[in-house]
């Protein structure tokens, strides 16, 4: 797993090193950078397959190719040992440099032949490729620079912003996106102007000219074996409990420990079940709230008691969910909530370096209350003003929403969920606060062997709507499992009861973050905010101003000095201590939010 970084084209007067040095989180054990004529490329490494050699950039001794990657390839052993049976040999025992010879046999349609998470930049000679995943799991960024004779590219885009002639202008399109439909639905888009995202299952080949570059993008999608619709539920349950088990095993690839985020509910269950009967004891699992008193919480410890696991609760306080507000909005990109995220991977990378966790399940399996509200979710819809702005994409999808669907149909809401909100809402903000504290996450359901298999099944077998279960074939493996282990009748509750999820880890510290909003914020800062028409309230309002003020004013660096109290005292025009005051009355009221002890809360700030 790394950072990767580079400029292609013409010399635009930045140091890839800095670009680099942006990316340190993701890979603090070696940051490198490797000039050649028509490109500078860098790498910032975290070492967990080959933890000796593999260091990047990559230069094939062979052709002197270069290549810098993020990711991981699942299936490398198998292609490793046909690569060498073509006459390839190796220096090193990553799974970085089977993509490089792969790259060498097979051109750029080296990505058909892999399977995992990943985006990568090979450069050979005047040509070079960009390529990521086809489910977006590994983030790739990049602009267009001096009239279409650079370009430059990032894992993240606090990197690109270390080039000065790239610019920081917010997108008011993707915020209409957000307004309407929750995320920014066009692929290729960011929240800044003219930085895009590579989109998944795409290579951008590029030729390095000086006249400029020729680029061409080549859509793709690794093939499939024969798919046989099973006659049975019963052989469509076998079948993804074999392709469950296949993909567990191979995302255990680690020269390093491995741990799990455990909800207790369904999805992240079954992935404990399963490593339990792969690996037995030791499993180390974590959870993550404002309150230890919190449903999923008291779930999550029950569920690692009958499993054998040692767990780790992260219980945050309302001061420390203040004091992670800027670092999250920076970490994530992005100006949704996603500090109970932040919180869980700063105290698990202080251990780990990679966590399987089980986002997508309820994308691909249809857990969504949606399928059950579909009304509505389209009468949502309707009532976002048609006067916003909205991406290309996001009126596209806007439209095909309300105008086709049925509303008892779940073929269309499934596919929904598989795209873009998948991609912007859950994907992106996963690795980028993840890989802030370098942990690399992996996400099994996702495999993409499972992930097809699972599209390609009839939507009744996703959503039953005869019996009324959600994620209905999967609730049949998880007993199927269950079954094989001759476990306590209460492992079954899992399979019974619906998670509460991130949004309610951080239910307390929210409600008191909008109290705290409430009374120091005058209705004139919400009212009279330029952007008030694409945002739903002042809480919002301030999360947004931060995210400008991180990304627009100082292009991805926190200053040292920043104070989130002293922030809002500046946009309520009152004196930081009178909001210090609000805060800590706040703060100190009594409710649900429980004390945490020192040993669940190691590493996290404990006082404003």
């Amino acid at each position: 797993m790394c950072g990767i970084a580079g400029i292609l084209g013409d010399d635009i007067g930045t140091d890839v090193s800095d670009m680099t040095a942006a990316l340190r989180h993701r890979g603090p054990d070696r940051q490198a950078t490797l000039r050649l004529p028509q490109a500078h490329v860098g790498a910032a490494r975290l070492r967990i397959v080959d933890l000796i050699t593999g260091d990047q950039p990559l230069v094939s001794s062979r052709t002197g190719a270069v290549l810098v990657f993020n990711g991981e390839i699942y299936n490398y052993p198998e292609l490793r040992l046909r690569l060498e049976g073509r006459g390839h040999r190796f220096d090193t025992a990553t799974d970085s440099e089977v993509v490089l010879r792969a790259y060498e046999e097979y051109g750029w349609r080296c990505v058909d032949h892999l399977r995992g998470m990943y985006a990568f930049s090979i450069v050979d000679g005047d040509r070079a490729i960009l390529a990521r995943d086809p489910l977006g799991i590994k983030p790739l960024h990049y602009t267009l620079l001096h009239n279409g004779r650079a370009l430059a590219f990032a894992s993240e885009i606090k990197s690109l912003l270390r080039c000065s002639v790239v610019p920081a202008r917010i997108d008011e399109a993707t915020l209409g996106d957000i307004h309407t439909l929750e995320y920014v639905a066009d692929p290729r888009a960011t929240l800044f102007e003219d930085i895009h995202c590579l989109e998944p299952g795409c290579c951008l080949e590029i030729t390095l000219a000086m006249n400029g570059l020729g680029i061409h993008m080549h859509p793709f999608r690794p093939s499939l074996d024969p798919f046989d619709p099973p006659p049975t539920a019963e052989g469509a349950e076998r079948r993804l409990d074999e392709l469950l088990n296949e993909s567990l095993r191979s995302h255990q690839m680690a020269d390093v420990p491995i741990c799990l985020t455990l909800s207790g509910g369904l999805d992240s269950t079954l992935l404990g079940l399963v490593l339990k009967q792969q690996v037995g004891d030791g499993v180390v699992s974590y959870i993550v709230s404002d309150d230890m008193a919190q449903v999923d919480v008291q779930q999550a410890a029950h569920m690692a008691r009958l499993l054998g696991f040692e767990h780790r609760p992260v219980i945050f306080t309302f001061p420390q969910y203040l004091a992670a507000m800027a670092p999250a909005i920076l970490a994530s990109e992005s100006f949704t909530d996603g500090i109970p995220q932040y919180l869980l991977f700063r105290e698990m990378g202080q251990h780990f370096r990679v966590a399987l966790n089980g986002e997508g399940a309820d994308e691909l399996f249809g857990g969504y209350p949606e399928h059950w509200q579909a009304d509505r979710y389209l009468a949502r819809l309707r009532e976002a003003p048609k006067c916003l702005p909205l991406t290309k994409y996001g009126a596209i999808e806007r439209e095909r929403l309300l105008s086709a669907p049925t509303v008892d149909s779940d073929a269309w809401m499934l596919d929904h969920f598989m795209g873009s909100q998948l991609t912007d809402r859950h994907l992106h903000p996963l690795d980028k606060v993840s890989m802030s504290s370098s942990v690399e996450v992996r996400v099994p359901y996702l495999d993409y062997d499972l992930a097809n298999y699972v599209q390609r099944l009839p939507p009744s077998l996703r959503v039953n709507r005869t019996i009324g279960s959600l994620k209905y074939i999967l609730r049949r493996v998880y007993l199927r499992r269950w079954k094989s282990l001759h476990g306590s009748d209460d492992i079954v509750d899992a399979v019974l009861r619906q998670k509460s999820g991130f949004p309610d880890a951080r239910r307390v510290s929210q409600n008191r973050f909008h109290q705290l909003c409430d009374r120091v914020l005058p209705e004139s800062y919400f009212n009279g905010h330029p952007r008030r028409h694409l945002l739903f309230h002042r809480t919002q309002a301030v999360w947004f101003d931060l995210f400008e003020f991180l990304f627009c004013e100082r292009r991805g660096v926190l200053p040292q000095e920043f104070d989130l109290v002293d922030f809002l005292a500046q946009r309520a025009a009152k004196a930081t201590s009178e909001v210090a005051a609000v805060a800590a009355e706040i703060a100190g009221k009594s409710g649900a939010q429980s004390s945490p002890s020192p040993a669940r809360t190691t590493g996290l700030a404990t006082t404003l």
